[in-house]
């Protein structure tokens, strides 16, 4: 995910997308469109179709400013993306086969054997 760059290009361009979108369907006219209602469409993108995960824990938190600063929520708090913004390891793959068991937890005895 990095510092969110990625993302914000992907929130504009879906954000774009469904403008021409809804003029062509004729929900509205492009001149009923105007910056307000397009931070709106924005913040709908980020919240509803935009993922991320880093195992920086500094870059998740660039990548949500961005995203917050792209879609001028003002009004929102910064944590309005916490849920899809995560820190994590993106590069671990799964078998499909393998998604309908639970992951095996790691074992406690690794664990206290550290602690002693």
């Amino acid at each position: 995910m990095g510092s969110g760059a990625f993302l914000v290009a992907a929130c504009r361009y879906l954000a774009s997308a469904y403008e021409v979108a809804l003029v062509r369907s004729g929900g509205c006219h492009a001149s009923d469109i105007g910056e307000n209602e397009r931070a709106v469409i924005r913040r709908n993108v980020a919240e509803h179709c935009l993922y991320g995960v880093d195992l920086n824990p500094m870059a998740v938190q660039l990548a949500r400013l961005s995203l917050w600063l792209t879609t001028l929520a003002g009004d929102r708090p910064l944590s309005f993306l916490d849920h899809r913004l995560q820190v994590g390891n993106s590069l671990l793959g799964a078998w499909l086969s393998v998604l309908s068991r639970a992951p095996n937890p790691a074992p406690a005895t690794a664990t206290a054997d550290r602690q002693s």
